[in-house]
Order: C-alpha cells, then sequence, then structure tokens
C-alpha cells in the first residue's frame, strides 16, 4: 500500500506531465497554425490537461491544508505572502525577460511568449489554490452547520465549473455568465464570515490588514499579469475564459478586500475592548492574589499596578494604615514617598476629604505648589480602602491632563479598592487566627514540657507521705516543685515561683529545674544551694525576671528539717504536739535580685526538728493573693486555719479538700496566677 509521501509524490508528478503535455500541445497548435475557434479534438485534449493540472493542485492544496494546525492567523497570513513575494518574483522576471527580448534583441517568438504564460498559468493557478484554502480555514473558524454547508456547495460548485474547460467558452457567451455570476456570488457570501478578526490584538489586526492589503495586491497583479498575456498569445488555452478561475480570482480578491475593511473598522473599538480584557486581567490577577494568600504588601502592589494601569495615571500612591489608623507603609509609583504623603495631606485638607468614598477632582491651580514642583498635575482621584468601616489605606493617582478621571475610572477603581478592602480584612483575620493557632499549639507544647518536668507522682517513703497539686493560671506557668533523694534517710524539697506566667515563666522553670538537678549533685546545704542556683540563674534570666524559691533538707535518721528561703512564701509547719500551725520565719532574697558573688550574705539555712504527726505545707503566693467575688484574699491566715483542721486526713485527701475549699471560695473569679500546694506529713 502507498504511503502518503509516495502519492504526494505520484500527484505532483502527475501534476508536472500534465502542465508539459499542455504545454506541448499548445506549441504543436500554434506551429499548425490550429483554428481556436473550432470545436475538435485538440481542444477536448487541452481542456483535459487544463482540469487535470487544476484538480491535482487542489486537491494537493487540500490535503496540506488538513495537515497543518495550531497556527495563528498572523503567521498563516505570513507564510502566505512569502509564497505570494515568490511567486511574483518569478513572475516579474519572466516580465523582464520577455522586454528584454521585445525591446533590445527584437526576437520575441510566438513560442517564447507561449512558454512564459503557461509558466505563469501554474504561478497563478499555486497562488489562487493556496490562498483559496488558508481563506477557507478563516470563513470556517467558529462554523455554524448553515455555514459549513454553504461553503460545501460552493466548493463543489467550484469544481463542477471545471466541465466548461472542455468547451472554448467566450466571455462573450451567455452562458459563460450565467455561471460565473451565481458561483461569484456564493463565494462573495460565505466571505462574510470574519468572525477570527475579533480574536486579534490592536497590533496584530495592523499587522493582518498590511498582510491582507499585499496578498489582495498580489491577487490583483497576476489578473492583469495573466490578462496581458492572454490578450498578447495568438493561440492559446485562455485561463481569463475560465469560470473556474475566475470564480477564485474573485473569491480570493473579495475576500482580501472584505477583510482589510473589517479590520480598519474593527480598529477602533478593539483599543476598548483590549482594555476591558485588560481590566478583566487585573481583577484576575489580584483574584489570584487573594487565594495564593500572598502577604499584605504583594496585594497592595497589584492593586497599585492594576488601579495605574487602568486609569492611565501619570503617577500613584497607596498610604496603608493598621486598625488605629497609624501610617504602616506607603507604595508609590513615579512619585516620592514624601511627596506623596505630603500631596495627599495636602489635598484632603483643601477638599475637606473624610475618607468615606471615592472623589475625583481637577486640581485647582497652585495647589501642588512647593510639593511636586517639576510636574504639573491636573487631575487627582483619591479613593479609600474600606471593609466594615475600616479604613485599610488610602489609593491615590494623579493624571497631568485635566478632568483625566471619567465615571468609568472611578468606577472601576473603586471596585478594586472594595475587593482589596476585603481581601485585607481577611488577611488580617487570617492572620490572627493562624496566630492564634500557633499559639495554642505552641502553649500545648509547652504545657506537655512542664507536664513532664513536675512529678506526676511521689515514690513511697517509710518516713513521710508526700502529696502535691499544681495548676496554672494560663496553660502554663512558673511554678515549680521537685523532691531529690540524696541518700537513704536525706531527701531535699524544692518548691519555686518564676515571676510572669506563660510560656516565658514555663521556659524559665524548665531553666531552673536543670539548674536544680544539676546543684543536688553536689549536696551543697539550703542556703549555698540558694547562692549557687542564683549565680547561674544570673546568666540566663532577663533583667526584669527574678525566681522564688524555698530549699528543705530533710534528714528522717536525725528527724531534723535544714530549710533556706530564697524570697519564697513562708511554709506553714504543723505541731502535732502543740495542735496548731505557725510560719517557719526566714529571711532571704529572690534569686535573679542580686547578681552579685555577695548575694549568699542575705541567705540563712535554718533548722527544725519534727516529730511524728507533723506537717509540712507549702504553697505559692498564687494561692495568698487569690480573690473571692468580694475581692477578698485568700490570705495566709485562712491556709492556717485550714490546716489546723485537716491534719488528721492523709496528704491526699488534705489536697483534695483544700482544693475544694479553695475554689468555692474564688467562685466564679476568674484565675489569674498558677496555684501550687504540696503537703508533707511526717510518719
Amino acid at each position: 500500500m502507498l504511503s502518503r509521501e509516495n502519492i504526494i509524490r505520484i500527484v505532483v508528478s502527475v501534476n508536472i506531465v500534465s502542465w508539459l503535455l499542455l504545454l506541448g500541445l499548445n506549441l504543436i497548435t500554434l506551429l499548425q497554425g490550429y483554428d481556436k475557434t473550432t470545436f475538435g479534438v485538440p481542444i477536448a485534449i487541452r481542456g483535459l490537461l487544463l482540469n487535470l493540472f487544476l484538480i491535482l493542485v487542489f486537491f494537493y492544496f487540500k490535503a496540506r491544508s488538513e495537515e497543518e494546525s495550531g497556527s495563528s492567523f498572523v503567521d498563516q497570513l505570513v507564510r502566505l505572502l512569502d509564497v505570494g513575494w515568490v511567486l511574483a518574483l518569478i513572475s516579474i522576471v519572466l516580465r523582464f525577460a520577455d522586454f528584454f527580448f521585445d525591446q533590445f534583441l527584437h526576437d520575441r517568438s510566438a513560442q517564447m511568449l507561449l512558454l512564459f504564460y503557461h509558466i505563469h498559468i501554474g504561478l497563478v493557478t499555486l497562488f489562487l489554490t493556496q490562498t483559496f484554502f488558508v481563506w477557507k480555514k478563516f470563513i470556517l473558524y467558529q462554523r455554524s452547520r448553515r455555514l459549513q454547508l454553504t461553503w460545501q456547495i460552493f466548493e463543489y460548485a467550484l469544481l463542477a465549473s471545471l466541465f466548461f474547460n472542455f468547451f472554448q467558452l467566450d466571455s462573450s457567451d451567455a452562458l459563460f455568465y450565467i455561471i460565473l455570476i451565481p458561483l461569484s456570488l456564493l463565494g462573495i457570501i460565505t466571505a462574510f464570515n470574519l468572525k477570527w478578526v475579533a480574536y486579534l490584538d490592536v497590533r496584530d489586526k495592523w499587522k493582518a490588514i498590511l498582510l491582507t492589503f499585499l496578498i489582495g495586491l498580489f491577487c490583483a497583479y497576476f489578473f492583469w499579469n495573466l490578462s496581458t498575456y492572454a490578450r498578447d498569445t495568438e493561440i492559446v488555452t485562455n485561463l481569463i475564459q475560465s469560470v473556474y478561475i475566475l470564480a477564485l480570482f474573485v473569491f480570493v480578491g473579495g475576500y482580501s478586500v472584505l477583510g482589510c475593511a473589517v479590520l480598519l473598522f474593527n480598529l477602533p473599538t478593539s483599543v476598548v475592548f483590549e482594555q476591558k480584557i485588560e481590566e478583566l486581567l487585573d481583577f484576575q490577577r489580584l483574584t489570584q492574589t487573594f487565594q495564593a494568600k500572598e502577604n499584605e504588601t504583594q496585594v497592595y502592589e497589584t492593586l497599585l499596578q492594576s488601579t495605574s494601569k487602568a486609569s492611565d495615571a501619570d503617577a500613584a500612591w497607596l498610604i496603608v494604615a493598621n486598625e488605629n489608623r497609624q501610617i504602616t507603609n506607603v507604595l508609590t509609583k513615579n512619585i516620592q514617598k514624601q511627596q506623596a504623603l505630603a500631596t495627599e495631606k495636602k489635598i484632603v485638607k483643601e477638599l475637606k476629604y473624610t475618607a468615606q468614598s471615592p472623589i475625583s477632582e481637577t486640581i485647582r491651580k497652585g495647589l501642588l505648589d512647593g510639593i511636586i514642583d517639576d510636574i504639573n498635575y491636573q487631575s487627582v482621584l483619591l479613593v479609600p480602602l474600606i471593609f466594615q468601616d475600616k479604613l485599610h489605606g488610602t489609593l491615590g493617582l494623579l493624571k497631568t491632563q485635566k478632568d483625566g478621571f471619567t465615571t468609568d475610572n472611578v468606577e472601576l477603581i473603586s471596585t478594586f479598592a472594595r475587593m482589596t478592602g476585603v481581601a485585607i480584612e481577611n488577611f488580617r483575620l487570617v492572620s490572627k487566627v493562624i496566630e492564634n493557632e500557633r499559639y495554642q499549639e505552641s502553649l500545648n507544647i509547652a504545657r506537655k514540657v512542664q507536664q513532664k518536668l513536675l512529678p506526676d507522682h511521689f515514690a513511697d517513703n517509710k518516713y513521710f507521705e508526700i502529696s502535691a497539686f499544681s495548676q496554672s493560671g494560663d496553660e502554663v506557668g512558673g511554678d515549680y516543685y521537685d523532691i531529690f533523694q540524696i541518700s537513704d534517710s536525706r531527701v531535699i524539697l524544692i518548691i519555686g515561683d518564676v515571676s510572669g506566667k506563660g510560656t516565658s515563666a514555663a521556659f524559665h522553670m524548665a531553666q531552673m529545674k536543670g539548674i536544680f538537678h544539676s546543684l543536688v549533685e553536689l549536696h551543697p546545704p539550703p542556703h549555698r544551694f540558694l547562692a549557687l542556683a542564683n549565680n547561674a540563674l544570673s546568666r540566663c534570666l532577663d533583667k526584669d525576671q527574678f525566681i522564688t524559691a524555698s530549699v528543705f533538707m530533710i534528714d528522717s535518721e536525725k528527724g531534723v528539717i535544714h530549710h533556706a528561703r530564697g524570697g519564697h512564701c513562708l511554709a506553714i509547719y504543723y505541731s502535732n504536739e502543740t495542735q496548731s500551725s505557725s510560719l517557719l520565719q526566714n529571711k532571704g532574697m529572690g534569686l535573679g535580685l542580686l547578681r552579685r558573688p555577695d548575694y549568699i550574705k542575705h541567705v540563712t539555712t535554718k533548722t527544725h526538728t519534727y516529730q511524728s504527726g507533723d506537717w509540712l505545707i507549702l504553697y505559692t503566693d498564687g494561692i495568698l493573693e487569690a480573690r473571692n467575688a468580694d475581692g477578698d484574699e485568700f490570705g495566709e491566715q485562712r491556709l492556717l486555719t485550714f490546716t489546723d483542721t485537716h491534719t488528721g486526713l492523709s496528704t491526699t485527701h488534705f489536697i483534695d479538700a483544700f482544693w475544694e475549699y479553695f475554689r468555692h471560695f474564688c467562685g466564679e473569679s476568674e484565675q489569674q496566677d498558677d496555684y501550687t500546694i504540696v503537703a508533707v506529713r511526717f510518719l
């Protein structure tokens, strides 16, 4: 089976052979002096060869046209024009050769003239047929079923007109016009479909006008050239008397004229249309910026560029304000920031602008004198960026001509501004939500870390029983307590409180725990322990932060408690012997308040003996400072009284009872601080 390439080669070969046979037949007829007006075998054969040539050229370009796709309209016109230049150049060379032989050598024979004419038959057929199929693509762009049917009728009728090439019709015959006129009218009717013109921008329209005009000139040139040769040649296949060729000339030339006219008429509307398209694209860019979740600055930059382009402004600025109407950013185009600020201030003052709605005015003479000296601006447009009575900024546009901003400009830019106001409000709300989510996530992490820092239970001890409870005023807090076993009979009990609350306090509490863990390994006496901790914490605490702490070394073998206080709340000691509670007095300064080596002079270690049944209660200042609905503080006395009346319980039940009592006291009052209590009952 033959391939497509081989079929094309055969078609081209047969095409060339048919043209050569037509040329040879006409030369023989010319030499024999055959009467061309008489119907005979030579005329029929001549018509057959001509039709074979025309049909093969037609279907060759038809196949080529179906293969080509994806090119723009202008690119197709450029390629068609390139073919026209080449064919026209060959024609001009032949014309020059004919003129040279006739004028200078006086050797212009009828045979040579016939040869030149037949070459022009090939050139004209190639040009008209290729142009026919390019116009066909243009006409059938965005086609309807009716248009498709009309074109098929025209194309089949055009091919059917080849039948009359078997007869030597003359332009004086009525049949010639009966066939030509309806066929030409059908071609012109299809030529009125020029929807492709609407899909060109202004630049491409200008290119298409020039290209279509030149193609029309080529068509006129080839018609004139063919007519001249037909008139000067004695015996020839007269292509001008072919209905098929004349119909092609009418169609190709007519579509070129219509194309130029429609393109010219579309130019004024194209400018407006493209401006509207650009405005839509600006809307799209703004929307994409919003959807891409860009930051505020990028949205403002897009707004400034879009509005400047849409209004053709000579200068523009965008002054951005926060929720308190304080200027946070100034974006400008073709104007300095200081000039923009001064210009808006002057205009707002003179026009009594209240930032509630856009204003567009012609600037009064001298209004901007001393602010902008180098350019004489004549028009100003101020547009606020407002959403739900919140002012996000002010957009200013300047033009050098008077009345430079139309109503359409104001409406369009106001729409831009409203969209941006909504977007910025959404950005800020989303930013707050994201910030809050991040904060909550940070708190969750900090809370989990803090829970790991505090002991979740206490190991069994044969010398005493211990329980504790802690709750933060925020998600995390700065209260700390821990117990360390340093020998079989000795433990160190620590309670501390970092100034402030929240994540900062929790962070410093973690630092404090690490330092305390390290110091416990040294087994220092309590006052020395606090001095070493002060030295270490002074290097990492902020200058405005400090820590209060109390350290208790319990020696169960000797029945004593060594106690040092670093500015913390006084511990409560319950004596089973006296059946009463009291505060363990001891001086001491908070950690980080005095960041010098002589800090140790401000803390002392006191020793207390204890008996079975005695209690030691440790707590933080949040408990003492808690207030009820009447504003009364919980205070030390309530804690002392509660201890006196509940020492018959286990430490676990003691803590539970105290917490219920404490919550009942506070009632619905909002919790502001961290609450921690540790209870030790000696066995």
